[in-house]
């Protein structure tokens, strides 16, 4: 019962970890803080959705029938046991048993209804043509959010790097492409509408997305600031501190940090 207990603690522990890998926690107060601490609102886009449709028509084809094929495996066996038979023959091994294991006669009636069955079956059959629809997904960058830190506030989910495109070589303007596509299809700056790698996330509860410089997911999130080296574990302010800011920004990482003791 121990060990057991022991290894749920285990699991727990690290599906927390994997969970805070990939998700991060934004406090309204604590944004607002970081942002007076850096002298500036930081820059965060609205990212949009944008679903499409499109159909294919796959044309009509000729195939050969599936019991046309059937017919040939049935006639290729009989062959073959002719073969083996005209061998046996040529060796003059074809002895009375022989003929009886064999059941040369039933093998010649086997060719015969195989070549008759061949002779009046259709070879080809037409698959008729048919439309296939494909679902789309694009992201697309809209628009830069005023004072973010009032508006990324809650849970949010990580879903990746991205780059954003210009409209060039088939690739639409401030589309969002992931690192991984850009290197695959061997992009260069020449192609891009801004020149930085960008972190999406998107908000747990509304499913909103948006498009954030790599620093913010250092500076911002909660759970990321409370795992520093200098607030971990810390559930008890200070006795100084050198600025107001300062001490509130401890107040609520401390508050954070007992919350999670709970």
């Amino acid at each position: 019962m121990k060990y057991l207990c022991l290894l749920i603690a285990l699991l727990s522990v690290c599906f927390q970890l994997n969970a805070q890998k990939s998700e991060f926690v934004f406090n309204k107060e604590l944004n607002n803080l970081i942002a007076l601490k850096e002298g500036a609102s930081p820059y965060v886009f609205e990212v949009l959705l944008e679903e499409h449709t499109t159909s294919i028509k796959k044309p009509s084809t000729k195939r050969i029938s599936e019991f046309y094929k059937k017919a040939l495996v049935y006639a290729d066996k009989a062959r073959k046991d002719i073969e083996k038979i005209e061998q046996l023959k040529k060796e003059l091994k074809l002895t009375p048993q022989k003929l009886k294991e064999l059941n040369v006669s039933e093998v010649y009636n086997r060719l015969r209804t195989a070549e008759r069955v061949l002779k009046n079956t259709k070879k080809y059959e037409i698959i008729p043509s048919n439309i296939i629809f494909q679902k789309h997904e694009d992201l697309k960058m809209r628009r830069s959010i005023f004072k973010p830190q009032n508006i990324v506030v809650g849970k949010f989910k990580y879903l990746g790097e991205y780059y954003v495109t210009k409209d060039s070589d088939g690739y639409k303007e401030r589309n969002l492409i992931s690192v991984a596509n850009a290197q695959k299809n061997r992009l260069t700056n020449e192609q891009f509408f801004l020149q930085n790698v960008f972190q999406v996330i998107q908000n747990v509860r509304t499913n909103v997305i948006y498009m954030v410089y790599p620093d913010f997911l250092q500076k911002y999130p909660i759970n990321k600031v409370a795992s520093q080296k200098k607030y971990k574990g810390k559930i008890s302010l200070s006795s100084n501190y050198s600025s107001d800011i300062d001490k509130k920004l401890d107040a609520i990482i401390t508050s954070y940090n007992r919350s999670l003791l709970n």
